[in-house]
Formats: structure tokens, C-alpha cells, sequence
């Protein structure tokens, strides 16, 4: 008897000094944001826009309503925000978040300061570049995707697989924004109209320098970027012009290729005088994608091996020169100087001195499969 009362009196005990949960944070008191982005106004504050999903009894998709707020810092505009809604705003679910360029070509890292401070923020979520305001970008109708976050998720995603951008988040380009010798990119989105209706498409590259946006480039440059830092995802592919006799249609004119495998070479050489020099050899190996004219006997395939290792040598040297010139060390040319040769990054500034080394490229294209027509 007495050990059964002892055992109930440290069962009380014990009780009374175990924590519960203190914290607890119940979905069906927030609002989820799946999407924000953020826009500067005239006199310089933040105009924040946020994509509020809900979902109502007698409908079978999710509504979604945009809500907005203005604030000198991002974390006033969203207190803004909250004033507006009901419930509690979490953000910790935000798929995508989007900047605009003016923004980012002044400090993108004060655009994710918040979130770098918060526990519970959503590290994972993708970052864009829009080339006008993020609230025309969120307020986009988009028929067939009632939540605007899985449209712009499922576009930046579709880029990544064509291995026009790599795979960055928030928190993959923390570290990046603050070293030396490493630089990151991210997509450009931008609207157009198709059938009167709003239409958003990565429609380029932007090239960062630290914390701040310094340059673009096309996305067939972004493609080349990738290769030529070892960066490959699900397909990439090209198309050159092969400069034959005029043809009556303008497709007989033109190869489209796909990148079956490749192989990769990056050396930075450094001389007796410390003159940094970099050298990129690339061997890319294709399967035909498109080529109306179909003869592809071995003459030919000459030929076009020619012209694509031309074009591609071509479009390397255009795209190595606008990462050059935005300051853009997306190679990491910088990394390989500081690891073998630090002395020269002792006495130089390495930021003034990537811009104006020499980057040699070869490449070597050859066509190895033709797709199912032999």
C-alpha cells in the first residue's frame, strides 16, 4: 500500500514540473503565405505583396487574396499586412519570393535580412528577379493554376531542369552574398501577354556581385554559364544556325541539339609574374533534336560538328565576358586563387583584378546519337 501511494505521489511530483507545449503555433489560427514579393515605392519605402491562399466549403479549388502593406523596413510593411488580415501571417511556407531589380541591383541581402533572423523562416523557398513590380507578377490570372505559388514555383523549376539557372534558395545564397571568391546567379522573370491574357517567363540571368545585382544575360548564355561551371541538370539544349544555301522555310536553316553528356575542365594557371590565367576546355557530346533536312550521312555530320563547336565557342566567349564584366566570379576563379596562390589575393584586390584576367575557352562539339531516325 504504501509503495503504490509513493508511486502516485511521484507520478503528481513529477507531473507538475514536466513542460507542456508552451509554444505551439496552430495552422488554423494563421495565414499561410505562400508567395511575397517586394517593390520599392516612389520615396523609397517597401511595398510588400503577399498571396494568401483559402480554401472555402463549396469550392473545390483554393481561393487566393493578395494582400499588401508599405513600411521603411520589410518587417513594418508585413506588420502592415497583418493589420489587414484576420488571423495571425506566418510566413514559414512561402514557396517563392521575388524581388524587383531595382532592389536588387541595391543590396539583395536587405531584402532577406528578415529572414535570415527568423527561426522558423522558409530557408527552402526560391528567389527571383522580376524585371517590373512584383505586385503585377502575383496579381497575374493564371487559369489553369489557381495558387500563384505553384505557378512561379513550377517556372523556376522548369528552368533549373533545362539548366538555364542552378538550383539557389535563400539559403543557398547566405553564404555566397558574403564570399570572396565564389558569385551566384538568379532567374529573371518578366511578364508578356498570350492570348490577352498575362503570361510570366524566366526571360534571363541576373549576375550578382556579393549582395548586389551588377548584370544579366540571355538564357541560352545561362545555359553555357552552367556548363561552363560543371552544372547540368535534366536536358540542355541549342540551336545554331548551320549558314547553308537559302532555304524556303527558315527552319531548314537552323540544327536544334541536346546536350547528351559532357565533359568538364577548369585550370587557373598563375606565371612567375603572378598573371592569373584561366583556361576552360569543354568536350559536349548531342543528340539531335530537331533537323528537318535529315541527312545526316558522316560528311554532314562534319560539317555540323563544325558549326555547332563555332557557334557554342562563340556564345562562351559572349558569356564569359558579361560574368566578367559584371564583376561576377560565377566560376569560382577566385576560390582556386585563394587556395593554391593566396599570395596574390594578399597583395591585390581580387575584385579589381578578376574582371581583367584572360579566360581562354575550348570547346569541341560532336554529334553522337540522332534521335529514333537512323
Amino acid at each position: 500500500m504504501l509503495k503504490r501511494l509513493a508511486k502516485c505521489v511521484i507520478i503528481i511530483l513529477t507531473s507538475l514540473v514536466v513542460t507542456g507545449c508552451w509554444d505551439q503555433f496552430l495552422i488554423k489560427d494563421a495565414n499561410l503565405i505562400f508567395t511575397a514579393g517586394v517593390d520599392r515605392t516612389e520615396d523609397g519605402q517597401f511595398f510588400t505583396t503577399v498571396s494568401i491562399p483559402k480554401q472555402e466549403t463549396n469550392r473545390e479549388s483554393p481561393t487566393v487574396r493578395i494582400a499588401t502593406g508599405t513600411g521603411h523596413t520589410l518587417r513594418e510593411s508585413r506588420n502592415n499586412i497583418d493589420n489587414t488580415v484576420d488571423g495571425i501571417l506566418d510566413s514559414s511556407k512561402i514557396r517563392v519570393l521575388l524581388v524587383e531589380k531595382v532592389l536588387a541591383e541595391e543590396d539583395l541581402y536587405a531584402m532577406l535580412d528578415l529572414y535570415y533572423r527568423d527561426p522558423r523562416a522558409p530557408l527552402n523557398a526560391k528567389i527571383a528577379i522580376t524585371e517590373g513590380k512584383t505586385y503585377d507578377a502575383l496579381n497575374v490570372d493564371i487559369e489553369s493554376q489557381p495558387l500563384i505559388s505553384d505557378y512561379y514555383s513550377r517556372l523556376i523549376e522548369g528552368a533549373e531542369n533545362r539548366s538555364i539557372i542552378p538550383k539557389m534558395n535563400i539559403q543557398y545564397i547566405c553564404p555566397m552574398m558574403v564570399d570572396p571568391g565564389r558569385d551566384f546567379v538568379l532567374p529573371i522573370i518578366s511578364l508578356t501577354s498570350s492570348n490577352n491574357m498575362g503570361v510570366a517567363l524566366v526571360s534571363g540571368v541576373a549576375l550578382f556581385h556579393g549582395k548586389i545585382m551588377t548584370g544579366q544575360m540571355t538564357t541560352e548564355e545561362g545555359v553555357m554559364a552552367n556548363l561552363l561551371s560543371n552544372t547540368f541538370y535534366q536536358s540542355a539544349q541549342f540551336t545554331v544556325d548551320i549558314e547553308e544555301e537559302e532555304q524556303v522555310m527558315q527552319a531548314l536553316n537552323y540544327i536544334t541539339v541536346q546536350v547528351d553528356s559532357f565533359d568538364h575542365q577548369m585550370n587557373v594557371e598563375v606565371n612567375e609574374n603572378d598573371e592569373v590565367r584561366a583556361n576552360f576546355h569543354l568536350n559536349v557530346y548531342f543528340n539531335v533534336a530537331e533537323f528537318p533536312p535529315d541527312n545526316m550521312d558522316e560528311q554532314r555530320i562534319i560539317y555540323l560538328n563544325k558549326k555547332i563547336t563555332d557557334k557554342l565557342t562563340a556564345l562562351a566567349e559572349t558569356t564569359i565576358e558579361k560574368v566578367q564584366a559584371a564583376n561576377c566570379d560565377y566560376f569560382g576563379i577566385g576560390r582556386e586563387v585563394m587556395a593554391y596562390h593566396n599570395h596574390i589575393v594578399e597583395k591585390s584586390n581580387w575584385n579589381e583584378l578578376y574582371p581583367t584576367i584572360p579566360i581562354d575557352v575550348t570547346i569541341h562539339a560532336e554529334i553522337v546519337q540522332h534521335g529514333i531516325i537512323n
